[in-house]
């Protein structure tokens, strides 16, 4: 077990983290802290309120003195022909007959210890058998307590507004919601000054931000809207027409839907005045969306300088709520939420079958897979997830769960990075290049309502990486990673990209993947460094470069699947390169163009085969007419050997539209 960061110092915290950041992978690391739920119980006014209920159970001979370290074959758990409670809960994943598990560390069960014990094993967490009710005061103290635990403990991770070193203001939501009356049935519009001093933050006697005495503290809600018809949303929405009334008078809460009254909920019981809704906070109607288009620029503000994000992962729209959804999933279950068992190796324990499945709670949730809610999560500095399983408090030093649950996850924490995504300087280049393009690849498989979107609802989270970066940026195309950046193509599962119609005032570029509709990957390459041929101009949102021909002679082009062909010689010697079209069609060397780049190694210089060839990486492009004059577009990308281009003549300067 390791040590609980209640007792370590800010040093140790930052060290371990950074360590920790090093490395991006999906293993979940389980940390046994016990100091934190000991304070929690202890704070209680009423400890006789635990949720813990009479759930008994005749447990077979072998599971009555189990020893939860030893493993135990799945054959031996269903051959029972009376099995007990434990034999019975734990096969419900599908599992290899001849797999041995153990069943604390079993990914269906949870072991914890009743929080009224004295002496707890360093193995055995302590924790909730069976959830809080959804509304009850338990349940709040506890996201309270999470909140509290990460201002006081946690001063270096990032996960409080004001901590960025590189400015000492911070940008506030133009209008949030005043929920500060608790049992009034009336809220109302509030708007804050545009720049917040971080200074204004009132500080306790050890020099603490408290962030309870900041004036501006608000909440941020991360939610999906749904498919709700357009009278519906009329009456909930900020518009033109009742803004003034909102700002001064104030409406209804019985006009919002409930995913929002929850929101207003939490709000109220995590003791802060204000809160932010998209919907609510920024004009939707009557005023030409010009609102919304400033507001859209300043989401990253918005989630950035929250005291915290509130998700309502469950909820499938705008009516579906979220504050009760595990309690119904409880119910549709037919095995007992838990039961108690006496253990030779640890004493009286309980065994859970609400396990702690972040991944598939949050990351594969229904709300975080919508384009919009990847921004959201990244730029929020600390999270309280509502999934359908149970909550999840995610800040800067992992994630904690409402079981009580402590653990952390290299991969999970670079979008749960506070400071996101400054994670990042501390990989090497080859880790920050793979780090981008897996987002951006993650990015285009969400779903977004409207195809427009697809440039804005990165935006935020765009810039973020431009500044860590140090260099400048267009539509997802770094000019520090420019090699890399162009080498996207249609993913193996997608059949064809589909050009998106922009309005004229925000065209998007055909080398940019933001043109297109429908999932992107990247093409692997073994090296950092992709140099694309001399002349190529990167500036100003324009892509100028050196355009040459095909030498279609020299090429055998054989159709592959999904849109694919592949390059061999006239002899039969086999594949010797490849080119995957973004949209189905049909190949035209003779036409087509390519933009040319190679490899490069610090080592070896320019890489070629051990056969002396070289290859070289090329965008496709073919010329269009637009508007009656000559101009170039991207249409596909591939890697040829250097026979099938024309070097030394027929080459052109030409801007990549």
């Amino acid at each position: 077990a390791r040590k609980s960061d209640t007792f370590e110092t800010e040093k140790e915290q930052e060290e371990k983290r950074r360590q920790f950041l090093q490395h991006a992978d999906d293993e979940w690391i389980h940390t046994v802290d016990n100091d934190f739920p000991r304070a929690f119980f202890k704070r209680l006014p009423n400890s006789d309120d635990l949720p813990l209920y009479a759930y008994s159970s005749t447990l077979c001979k072998s599971c009555t003195t189990i020893d939860l370290s030893k493993k135990i074959t799945m054959a031996k758990l269903r051959k029972k022909l009376k099995p007990c409670m434990i034999c019975r809960m734990q096969p419900r994943r599908s599992r290899a007959i001849t797999e041995r598990i153990q069943l604390l560390k079993a990914p269906a069960l949870r072991v914890c210890a009743s929080p009224r014990i004295k002496m707890a094993h360093r193995d055995i967490q302590i924790g909730f058998p069976v959830l809080p009710e959804p509304d009850s005061p338990i349940r709040f103290r506890l996201f309270r307590e999470w909140l509290k635990l990460c201002d006081r403990h946690h001063p270096n991770t990032g996960c409080h507004r004001g901590y960025d070193t590189y400015t000492e203001d911070f940008e506030l939501p133009t209008r949030v919601i005043d929920v500060s009356h608790e049992k009034s049935d009336l809220l109302r519009l509030h708007t804050f000054s545009a720049v917040h001093t971080a200074n204004d933050n009132a500080e306790d006697n050890s020099g603490v931000i408290t962030h309870d005495s900041d004036t501006t503290a608000y909440i941020a809600l991360s939610h999906c809207w749904g498919n709700l018809p357009e009278k519906e949303k009329r009456q909930f929405c900020l518009s033109r027409e009742n803004i003034n009334e909102r700002l001064t008078r104030g409406f209804p809460l019985a006009i919002l839907p409930d995913t929002f009254r929850d929101a207003v909920t939490v709000t109220r019981n995590l003791g802060k005045r204000y809160l932010w809704i998209d919907s609510v906070c920024i004009i939707q109607y009557g005023d030409n969306l010009d609102d919304w288009k400033k507001e859209v620029s300043r989401m990253e503000a918005v989630f950035r300088n929250a005291y915290c994000t509130i998700a309502a992962t469950s909820a499938v729209d705008s009516n579906a709520g979220f504050l009760h959804t595990h309690q119904a999933a409880e119910r549709r279950d037919p095995f007992p939420p838990y039961i108690k068992i006496h253990s030779t190796s640890h004493g009286s324990l309980y065994i859970s079958s609400k396990a702690d499945t972040f991944h598939t709670d949050v990351s594969n949730g229904l709300l975080n897979q919508r384009a919009w809610v990847l921004q959201e999560r990244a730029l929020s500095r600390r999270t309280i997830h509502f999934t359908s399983n149970q909550a999840y408090f995610e800040c800067g030093d992992g994630v904690r769960c409402e079981t009580l649950t402590y653990m952390r996850n290299s991969a999970a924490l670079f979008l749960g990075d506070p400071a996101f995504p400054a994670s990042l300087n501390l990989r090497p280049s080859r880790g920050r290049i793979g780090l981008f393009q897996s987002l951006f690849t993650t990015y285009s498989k969400l779903g977004i309502t409207k195809a427009t979107d697809r440039s804005l609802a990165i935006y935020g989270l765009e810039r973020r990486l431009t500044d860590t970066f140090k260099t400048r940026c267009s539509y997802g195309v770094f000019e520090k990673y420019l090699g890399r950046s162009l080498l996207w193509q249609r993913a193996e599962d997608s059949k064809e990209l589909k050009r998106i119609a922009y309005p004229d005032d925000r065209s998007v570029p055909s080398w940019s993947w933001m043109a297109y509709d429908g999932n992107i990957e990247y093409v692997e390459v073994d090296s950092d460094v992709v140099e694309w041929d001399e002349g190529i101009l990167f500036e100003d949102n324009m892509l100028r470069a050196q355009v040459r021909r095909f030498r279609s002679d020299s090429c055998k082009v054989e159709r592959g699947t999904n849109g694919s062909y592949f390059i061999g010689d006239r002899e039969g010697n086999g594949e010797q390169g490849w080119l995957r079209y973004d949209r189905r069609r049909r190949i035209r060397l003779r036409k087509h163009r390519c933009v040319i780049g190679r490899e490069e190694s610090e080592s070896r210089g320019w890489l070629g085969r051990s056969n002396g060839i070289l290859d070289y990486y090329v965008l496709v492009v073919a010329p269009v007419d637009l508007d009656g004059h000559r101009a170039i577009k991207r249409v596909g990308v591939g890697c040829i050997p250097s026979r099938c281009i024309i070097f030394r003549s027929g080459r052109s300067d030409e801007s990549i539209l």
